[in-house]
């Protein structure tokens, strides 16, 4: 019931309500802030306010179809009653009604109306003065094997019980937003210390929040005074730390000497020191105040306590909660038990009540047990113990929303700046704890949009490498831009032989597939016959004119990809050889390099070349074989360099994966502006994974693109349950052209070595 009722409620939790089970309380505007003005309909502003929460909460239960109670329902009262208690402006009080009946009830004559009468107090004893010791007389009725016997000290401690339950006093919560300080009031008598944590309200008026008292033991009473007075501080600030931290802290005592002590560090003790760094971890703010002022300390630290040798911590004790070894149960409020499940529930379960369910086998409770050791219950919360001792405790984490709020916060946020997994980790790791943080955080941030969209991180594949299984078999085609020479000449078209290295050239004047065809028909073909392939990139080859052209001479034409020079890089790499020679053989004088080609072209020919080690005009039948094989090992040496050298995909990329294409002009534009551009575009569904490391894509909505993406511009999207998010953060008009890409049947990325 209460898990239920706080996902449905979970966006108003807490501003507006804080259900328990099906106690839905809606709370209004503090006194001091409510706002009277009028409102365009005449109504006060607070009060309209709070009329939209209720609305907001009414909607929510009927759009989730929840039926309320008329009857119980009260809306726009002073204050209201939430599971036996009274709640308005100036606190909580125990239901007079559930009080006058506990007072009616008459001496108990056996154990069971004992266990109904304790029953009614334990619901109440938060606002019961040191409940323990006054109920300890009827509680040692209940002992195993204790004869029952009423008499006068069973009776008087349920007349003070009663008595309490009459003037219980009202606690208030404490305000860590108002920006005023938590008061932290002590003083230390020979025999005990004795403080309270309270607040100014907005008048100023000091309200409480809470009460301690500790007993000193036998050496802490020979202490000196000073000493006893900043250990009492200490044990105050070390016991409620956890209102405290974080906070405004304003440290009020009656010992003078001890604020000097505190502010200027000035002690020869080592303890000493010890303590007053624990205490200036608050960054506390010093005040002395009269002893005669100090009147709920000094009374709670010189009262005298029934059962006071069960309050003194033995020495074993002690070193045990010095250890951090103690369970501790909360004080505050019940367990919170609908935020946690499996052994956490158990656990906090256990640390509520110390007791046994029925379910539980005596090893499965002996477990639970030893692991509640490492755990701590605060106000309803769990907490893990650090596993030093002067490290923090840990709010543990158990509910999926709130898990995913966290990691929102520290990834997502502002101040969080969308760093890497290992920052994002170590933000939670400081302040949260749950089972498997780190994997969650990993798959949080790597599933992150904007992080993806905006990412300069490439994962490639492993290089493709290529083997030509006879001379003149492939050869590979460039066209290489040039300056105006002669004879109108502004072109340079390379082609080289994939095995010998050999290389043919031809000046063109203008950028036409007719032209370059006639140049593989008369400078290739014609003398060394059809070839079987022939790799260009895509420019004007990319024509049904030059398919067709290639198709009747039985050659098989294959296009890059786009942005994708490997898969030409030889005749790449070949080109600045030549195009040197020719700037040095002109001299500045550049119209004369279609007349120098010639004598480039021969010398490229007539160079060794690194990867057979022959030139590439020998063909000689005896050194095609040496030169094959050298020029495999060659090749199978460099993708090894470059899958060394490269970042490689962790998990390769299967059909009906999601990916992102990289924006490519990314790589040839410096603009400032582009910083705050998208480098992906996406996400896309894979068809198909190409021997040629390609990709087949569609659009989201079913769309086939018509060509093919090389392999390094894709990568992995990863993305989460609810897709909502991403359908909002896309935008449909920036997406990539389709001349971004090649055929699928003509693509290729391939790189070789020269």
């Amino acid at each position: 019931m209460q898990n239920a009722t706080h996902k449905v409620l979970r966006e108003f939790v807490p501003e507006i309500t804080i259900p328990f089970l099906d106690d839905i309380p809606m709370k209004g505007c503090a006194t001091e802030e409510k706002d009277e003005t009028l409102d365009a309909t005449g109504c006060r502003k607070f009060l309209s306010d709070h009329i939209r929460d209720v609305e907001k909460i009414l909607n929510k239960l009927r759009e989730v179809h929840l039926t309320l109670s008329g009857e119980k329902s009260r809306f726009g009262v002073p204050e209201i009653l939430v599971v036996g208690h009274v709640c308005d402006s100036s606190g909580r009080r125990p239901n007079p009604v559930k009080v006058e009946a506990i007072d009616r009830l008459a001496d108990c004559r056996s154990t069971t109306e004992v266990r109904r009468f304790l029953g009614g107090c334990v619901f109440f004893r938060l606002s019961i003065p040191h409940y323990a010791h006054a109920a300890e007389p009827l509680y040692a009725l209940l002992k195993k094997g204790k004869r029952f016997s009423w008499s006068l000290e069973h009776h008087e401690a349920m007349e003070k019980l009663k008595r309490a339950l009459q003037s219980p006093p009202v606690l208030r919560r404490l305000d860590f937003t108002c920006g005023r300080p938590i008061v932290v009031t002590v003083d230390t008598s020979p025999r005990a210390v004795g403080w309270a944590i309270g607040q100014d309200d907005a008048d100023g008026v000091r309200f409480v929040g809470r009460f301690g008292a500790k007993i000193l033991t036998g050496r802490q009473r020979d202490y000196p005074q000073v000493k006893r007075e900043l250990w009492g501080v200490y044990t105050a600030m070390r016991t409620d730390k956890n209102f405290l931290i974080g906070a405004a802290v304003m440290l009020e005592t009656d010992c003078l000497p001890l604020l000097g002590m505190i502010a200027n560090c000035s002690t020869p003790d080592i303890t000493m020191l010890r303590w007053i760094v624990y205490v200036r971890n608050f960054n506390p703010h010093l005040k002395h105040i009269a002893g005669k002022k100090n009147v709920v300390a000094d009374m709670l630290s010189r009262a005298r306590y029934e059962g006071e040798e069960e309050m003194v911590l033995t020495a074993e004790e002690e070193e045990r909660r010095e250890a951090w070894c103690q369970v501790s149960v909360s004080e505050v409020l019940p367990f919170r038990e609908y935020l946690y499940s499996g052994k956490l529930c158990d656990i906090g379960f256990y640390l509520s009540s110390l007791e046994k369910r029925e379910d539980w086998s005596d090893a499965e409770f002996k477990k639970i047990r030893q692991k509640a050791y490492g755990f701590l219950l605060r106000e309803g919360y769990l907490w893990k113990r650090p596993k030093r001792r002067d490290g923090e405790f840990l709010h543990v984490v158990d509910d999926e929303d709130t898990k995913l709020e966290l990691l929102k916060e520290c990834h997502e946020a502002l101040w969080a700046g969308h760093r890497g997994v290992w920052a994002t980790y170590m933000k939670l790791k400081e302040r949260y704890w749950w089972k498997g943080m780190y994997s969650d955080v990993d798959k949080f941030v790597g599933s992150c949009l904007r992080c993806q969209f905006y990412s300069k991180v490439r994962h490639r594949d492993g290089l493709v490498h290529t083997f030509p299984p006879s001379i003149h078999f492939r050869w590979v085609l460039d066209l290489v831009m040039m300056p105006p020479g002669l004879w109108g000449m502004k072109y340079l078209v390379l082609a080289r032989e994939d095995l010998s290295n050999f290389v043919e050239g031809r000046a063109l004047r203008t950028k036409s597939v007719e032209g370059i065809c006639i140049f593989v028909l008369e400078d290739i073909v014609c003398r060394y016959g059809s070839m079987g392939s022939l790799r260009a990139d895509r420019g004007d080859l990319n024509a049904e004119e030059a398919r067709t052209f290639f198709r009747r001479y039985g050659v098989d034409l294959k296009l890059t990809t786009a942005m994708n020079p490997e898969g030409i890089g030889k005749s790449e790499r070949g080109h600045p050889p030549i195009v040197h020679a020719l700037v040095k053989a002109c001299d500045e004088k550049h119209k004369q390099w279609p007349r120098l080609l010639p004598f480039a072209l021969w010398a490229d020919r007539s160079t060794h070349c690194t990867t057979t080690g022959y030139m590439p005009l020998e063909r000689r039948e005896e050194d095609l074989a040496d030169a094959q094989e050298k020029l495999k090992q060659a090749r199978l040496k460099n993708k090894s360099r470059f899958d060394k050298t490269h970042s490689l995909r962790s998990k390769p990329i299967q059909p009906g994966d999601w990916v992102l294409v990289y924006d490519s002009s990314f790589e040839n534009q410096h603009s400032t502006v582009r910083k705050f551009s998208r480098r992906w575009f996406g996400p896309y569904v894979v068809l198909a994974v190409n021997d040629n490391a390609t990709y087949s894509l569609r659009e989201l909505d079913g769309t086939v693109l018509r060509l093919a993406v090389a392999g390094k511009r894709v990568k992995l999207f990863k993305k989460r349950d609810d897709t909502s998010e991403l359908f909002d953060f896309l935008d449909l008009e920036h997406g990539p052209a389709e001349d971004d890409y090649t055929d699928e049947e003509n693509a290729t990325e391939e790189e070789d070595e020269d």
